[in-house]
């Protein structure tokens, strides 16, 4: 707390910055009268007509400078603290500015440092008034002692037999805070000692009644309450009466505690650093390491202090490299790289070094100083990163190129449905080109049907929502009815094609999914069909332990050892190109090797360039547990029903049409209706109704729904489900509404007929 008013001074052209300081100094409890200055004439009249106790500054002024207010009030005026406050200094200006016989300075956006460091300025400037009040007050003592004591720089007290303060010089009052009127005729317990143990003080007592000489340190409670360590040295004084009281002198220790402190702070630091440190001499003999670095080395510290550091040397880098490194830091400079080093026990590993010179006060280099961290970890995750890196651009060049393939797979097909059911519009066209383009047409949707499968297959896999539906096959005929389906194909292009079931019929009952053990099967005998020209095509099953292991083999063009890397990789073709010689998405091997890994097996492919290629996988062996119906299955060898009446429950004319022609060439009767509700009504209507065919999405109300009252209705009335949507859950749904089976869009006749025929 300040002992008067104190009178500042602050010269700035800027008025709101004037105000700010004010505001500044206000909030740190400092009293003082503001005098305000912004140019020349103002700052020299209050200068000239006050009393000023400090000056605060702004560097640059408009026709003034703070500089050329410093030199005025160094020329003509008592020493005033100066100090300026400026936006615009930087770190030359600052030191030129204390060079000049500034105070101090204090950055405009760092005034929360103002108060510290006027406090600081006026603080001495009081010290200096107190100074010259002790002057005054010891003018009656001999100029000579007076000078000896006054200039110490230790403090002096002096105290008689009861312990009151007779005297104190100048710096016993710097360092205690204390005035000299504050502490004289007061005793040292009721000031300095306060806070000190009366057994400590009993026994300084003691030991100076003994004549004895004693020091001892402790912290003293300044009169602001600053704490400060001091060291004392305490003495008795006698006269010819005997002792007259002791003298004390007070040592500031506080700097030499502070570096103390920070030596034991750095000391901690160092030990407990994360990263390794090693400190050597100027030939580079270790002489010290932290805890750090026997930790990660593996070496003791009776290993490594007075060893080279060439003890961590793997010799990675060449003799030029740690030739540079050296003469790099011989020159005083910094030196920044990397090492593989080595552990005691021969183990390899990478640091990352900071090594730096370390110099005297003749800047002479005396030791260096290495800060290593261990860099293995993070080596390794950047080399991971990088190989991501590039397999994601990879793969963004490969969507590219499937993208770009996709749309010509889509396109053709397409172009040739249009374009030769523009071809049927023909007037009189022959019945044998009519039956020849149909067919092309027919041809054309498989093939964009099968690219759309693809497509839906690859989503849901990398969606999560393919999920395994394990039931019970019949392994062989899965195999047989393989066979017929690409007999025709194998004999347009004049292949053999053979398969071998080891099994016997009765015991080649497996359980796995049945969808995607086919599709696998599918995708690899049908690119084998596609990539072979000539010669044969085999395809089978052995027994391998636990394992059920099925190859497709082929004569084709084979595949290269590059493609075989990437061949089950998605979107890999075995060509990127525009010139590709073969049709398909190139996500048929993806989708099975995919499927393959769901059902708990592996994919691989041998080939031989030119000579064909095998495709193996394997799936676990589970055998036969109980013979498993089809939903809403009916036996198999029921004749074919007798004419029936079927209710087709869809909104879409179209598909309407479609499956209206399509039933009544099979010699069914039909009823229709375009949404549940009225399927609801002709339900009611009609109890002859022997088969309800029902879309899922409709309007006023949906199959699922519609189904559920039908059922009410009819419990035993067979319902098959008709969905563009392949998801699983979807066909729960519409099993838990009570469908007896369900059927995908676009419908095919043969596999629509198999279900009515099981389900009537």
């Amino acid at each position: 707390m300040a002992l008067f008013v104190h009178h500042i001074l602050h010269l700035d052209g800027n008025p709101k910055d004037l105000l700010l300081v004010e505001q500044h100094l206000k909030k740190e409890n400092i009293d003082f009268v503001c005098f305000k200055s912004t140019n020349e004439q103002e700052f020299r009249y209050h200068l000239e007509n006050s009393k000023i106790d400090l000056i605060l500054s702004e560097s640059e002024l408009s026709g003034y400078s703070g500089f050329n207010a410093l030199e005025l009030v160094k020329a003509h005026y008592q020493p005033i603290p100066f100090i300026f406050v400026s936006g615009q200094m930087n770190e030359d200006m600052a030191i030129e500015s204390l060079r000049k016989g500034a105070t101090d300075y204090v950055l405009k956006n760092k005034l929360e440092k103002l108060g510290f460091v006027v406090s600081r300025a006026l603080r001495e400037s009081d010290l200096m008034k107190e100074y010259q009040k002790s002057n005054s007050f010891l003018s009656y003592h001999d100029k000579q002692l007076k000078q000896l004591v006054e200039n110490m720089n230790e403090g002096v007290l002096l105290v008689d037999n009861n312990d009151v303060i007779l005297f104190v010089n100048k710096k016993t009052c710097e360092l205690t805070g204390y005035l000299a009127e504050e502490l004289i005729a007061k005793t040292l317990n009721e000031t300095l000692f306060s806070h000190i143990s009366p057994n400590y003080i009993e026994e300084e007592n003691i030991s100076t009644e003994q004549k004895k000489h004693k020091t001892f340190e402790f912290e003293l409670v300044r009169k602001d309450k600053r704490k400060i360590w001091i060291r004392i040295s305490g003495s008795s004084l006698y006269d010819i009466n005997g002792s007259s009281g002791s003298i004390h002198i007070f040592e500031d220790i506080n700097e030499r505690k502070k570096n103390e402190h920070e030596l034991r702070k750095l000391t901690r630091a160092v030990n407990q650093s994360p990263e390794s440190i090693v400190i050597t001499d100027a030939e580079g003999i270790i002489e010290y390491a932290n805890p750090v670095t026997f930790t990660l080395t593996g070496y003791s510290e009776k290993d490594l202090i007075g060893q080279k550091t060439s003890v961590f040397s793997s010799w990675e880098k060449s003799p030029q490299k740690y030739e540079q490194l050296w003469s790099t830091i011989r020159k005083g400079k910094i030196w920044k790289g990397e090492f593989q080093n080595k552990k005691k026990n021969g183990d390899l590993y990478w640091e990352s070094a900071t090594i730096s010179p370390v110099l005297n006060s003749k800047n002479e280099i005396t030791h260096y100083l290495a800060i290593k961290e261990d860099i293995t970890e993070r080596r390794k995750l950047n080399t991971e990163l990088l190989l991501a890196k590039e397999k994601a651009e990879e793969s963004d060049r490969l969507k590219s190129a499937f993208l770009s393939n996709i749309s010509h797979e889509i396109r053709t097909p397409m172009n040739g449905i249009f374009g030769f059911a523009e071809l049927l519009k023909t007037p009189d066209l022959p019945s044998s080109l009519k039956d020849s383009y149909i067919t092309i047409i027919e041809q054309s949707g498989q093939r964009m049907l099968n690219i759309i499968n693809d497509i839906v297959d690859i989503s849901k896999i990398e969606s999560g929502q393919m999920e395994i539906q394990i039931q019970e096959i019949h392994l062989n005929q899965l195999l047989r009815d393989l066979a017929i389906s690409f007999t025709g194909e194998a004999k347009g292009k004049g292949l053999r094609l053979s398969i071998e079931t080891p099994f016997p019929d009765e015991n080649s009952y497996i359980q796995t999914d049945l969808a995607k053990l086919t599709q696998v099967l599918s995708n690899l005998i049908n690119n084998a069909m596609k990539f072979t020209k000539s010669g044969a095509i085999n395809f089978g099953y052995i027994k391998n332990g636990s394992l059920l292991q099925f190859y497709v083999k082929d004569t084709g063009v084979g595949i290269s050892d590059d493609q075989i890397k990437v061949i089950f990789d998605r979107f890999r073709q075995g060509s990127d190109s525009l010139t590709r010689a073969y049709e398909g998405s190139g996500l048929g091997l993806s989708i099975s090797k995919s499927f393959i890994e769901m059902l708990g097996g592996k994919i691989w492919v041998e080939s031989e360039v030119g000579q064909g290629s095998i495709f193996y996988f394997q799936i676990p062996f589970i055998e036969r547990k109980a013979v498993a119906s089809p939903l809403g299955a009916k036996p198999e060898h029921e004749t074919a029903p007798k004419p029936t009446l079927i209710l087709i429950v869809e909104d879409d004319i179209n598909s309407l049409m479609f499956l209206k022609t399509l039933l009544k060439l099979e010699g069914l009767h039909i009823l229709d209706a375009n949404n549940g509700l009225k399927a609801i009504e002709v339900v009611k209507n009609n109890p002859e109704i022997d088969l309800v065919l029902i879309d899922m999405k409709m309007p006023e109300m949906d199959g699922f729904e519609a189904t559920i009252q039908i059922k009410k209705l009819r419990p035993d009335l067979p319902v098959i489900a008709q969905t563009a949507y392949a998801l699983k859950e979807d066909v729960e749904k519409a099993k838990l509404a009570g469908c007896n089976d369900y059927i995908l869009k676009p419908v095919k006749k043969q596999l629509l007929m198999e279900k009515i025929r099981k389900l009537i």
